[in-house]
C-alpha cells in the first residue's frame, strides 16, 4: 500500500497530440519497487502486481467490512426487540402498579 500511496498520476500530453490527453506517473518519483533500473522508465507488470495485491487487499477488507455489518445489524436488531419487550413489560407493570393503589383520603 505504502508503494500505492507513493504513486502521484499526472496528466500530460505529447507536443504531437495535443488533442489527446495521457495520465501516467513520471519515472524519476516513482518508488523504486516499480521503477526500472535506470529510473527512466516504470517496470509496467511490477505496477500491475502491485496495484493487483492491493486490489486483492481491499477486496478482502470489504468482504471482511461486509459480514462485521452483517453481524452488528443482527445484534442491533436483537436488541431492539430486546428494549421493545422490556418497554412493555415495564408499561404493563406501571398499569398494573396503577391498579393495585388504592386512593389516600
Amino acid at each position: 500500500r505504502d508503494t500505492v500511496r507513493a504513486l502521484q498520476p499526472v496528466g500530460y500530453r505529447y507536443k504531437n497530440e495535443l488533442d489527446e490527453r495521457y495520465v501516467g506517473f513520471i519515472s524519476e518519483d516513482v518508488p523504486e519497487l516499480v521503477a526500472t533500473n535506470d529510473r527512466k522508465g516504470l517496470a509496467s507488470m511490477d505496477i500491475t502486481a502491485v496495484l493487483t495485491k492491493v486490489v486483492q487487499d481491499q477486496d478482502r477488507l470489504l468482504l471482511d467490512q461486509g459480514k462485521q455489518l452483517a453481524d452488528e445489524r443482527q445484534r442491533n436488531d436483537k436488541l431492539e426487540r430486546l428494549v421493545a419487550s422490556l418497554m412493555q413489560r415495564m408499561s404493563n407493570l406501571e398499569q398494573q402498579h396503577d391498579g393495585d393503589s388504592v386512593p389516600v383520603k
